[in-house]
């Protein structure tokens, strides 16, 4: 992004919006249905911190709703293999809760947390 704007490269906004938020649902779609893919869940971790540097907005509806639709099911699962000590599910879970911060979630409220 530093370089577009310091060579003052100019970008089509609304093309480069759609071919990202499409390749961000295409990841989140993968992570649905194959939820435990850590590697998978930190790519989309990064895609996430690459929207927010962004010069425009990206429609995130639909990656929110496969995001929720995971908070929902795959995440109650791990969050318990979590509490049972699984290393691999508590780092799947703190990695979850940062997507959700970045796409603008109020994780504390639609998760259930760790204690208990």
């Amino acid at each position: 992004m530093k370089d577009i704007k310091r060579w003052n490269i100019e970008i089509n906004a609304v093309e480069l919006e759609i071919i990202i938020r499409r390749t961000l649902e295409g990841m989140l779609d993968k992570l649905y249905t194959n939820p435990p893919d850590i590697p998978l869940l930190s790519e989309v971790q990064k895609m996430i911190e690459l929207i927010r540097l962004l010069p425009f907005s990206i429609n995130l509806w639909q990656a929110q709703n496969i995001y929720y639709k995971l908070s929902k099911i795959t995440y109650k699962e791990l969050l318990a293999k979590a509490k049972s000590g699984n290393e691999e599910a508590s780092l799947w879970v703190e990695k979850f809760k940062q997507i959700g911060q970045g796409l603008f979630f109020n994780v504390e409220t639609i998760l259930p947390q760790m204690q208990g």
